[in-house]
């Protein structure tokens, strides 16, 4: 019984101390307090960036101005991605054109401008002192 203990409380306690938090600051927003923010947090390719449903952690923020700011929290080192999309009609999905491009702000980690994201072009790595990353729009 023992062993299990101290097993659990070594395992906990790297467990914890392995745990960073990411910080997303979003600039130059240009409808301010219009809709809600969406930021998502991806850790792999897999669903990145469309499949909303498939990111690792959500964050929706509400009240805001020409910047907000969100926290993921007690995330493992390791490599990642971050989408955040300003939902203006809050229909919770990212509205797009005949052609299939945003109609609505989206931002993703590493890029500016135009293109498509993908997650090796858009991943970073988070290490064990954590990170602020920060993002603006890339069609606003």
């Amino acid at each position: 019984m023992k062993k299990h203990y101290v097993f659990f409380l070594l395992f906990f306690t790297v467990s914890w101390a392995t745990a960073q938090d990411l910080t997303v600051n979003l600039k130059d927003i240009k409808s301010p307090g219009e809709g809600r923010l969406v930021f998502m947090l991806y850790d792999s390719a897999d669903g990145f960036p469309k499949e909303h449903h498939k990111a690792l952690r959500k964050v929706l923020v509400n009240d805001f101005s020409n910047s907000a700011s969100c926290t993921f929290s007690d995330i493992p080192a390791g490599k990642y991605a971050v989408v955040v999309m300003q939902d203006k009609n809050e229909n919770k999905q990212l509205d797009k054109n005949f052609m299939g491009m945003p109609k609505e702000p989206v931002g993703v980690s590493n890029m500016e401008g135009f293109g498509r994201p993908t997650f090796e072009k858009s991943a970073f790595d988070l290490t064990a002192a954590g990170k602020t990353i920060e993002l603006r729009f890339m069609n606003e």
